[in-house]
């Protein structure tokens, strides 16, 4: 896969995920999501941070070259600041990913089923 092709999913994943996870600001206030993207050639992360609830949702996807996948992620920040093991809510293998990000919905549906967010 391409760097330009990369760049490209990558700008319509974080368009999706603004998309699909609004939620996490409107319903549960969650600050701005935090994209991390910048800092990685093959993968894309999106974070929200409630910092009175001390939790943190991460969003990645990782395009190539291991090609993973789509994970959602939920992590505790302990007093001294660093995250706790986190416990995976949702994931989605590279070969199973729909072209029009239908799997993002599915995350985000787990993601409010679990009630892991309060």
């Amino acid at each position: 896969m391409e760097h330009n092709e990369i760049a490209k999913l990558g700008s319509e994943y974080e368009w999706h995920i603004r998309a699909k996870f609004e939620f996490l600001q409107t319903e549960y206030g969650y600050d701005a999501p935090m994209a991390l993207s910048a800092s990685f050639k093959h993968s894309h992360c999106i974070t929200y941070l409630h910092p009175e609830k001390q939790k943190l949702v991460k969003l990645i996807n990782n395009f190539h070259p291991v090609d993973y996948g789509f994970e959602i992620n939920v992590y505790r920040i302990d007093p001294a600041g660093k995250k706790t093991e986190p416990t995976m809510v949702y994931s989605k293998n590279v070969n199973d990913q729909d072209p029009d990000f239908a799997y993002l919905s599915s995350g985000a549906q787990m993601l409010r089923n679990r009630r892991i967010l309060d």
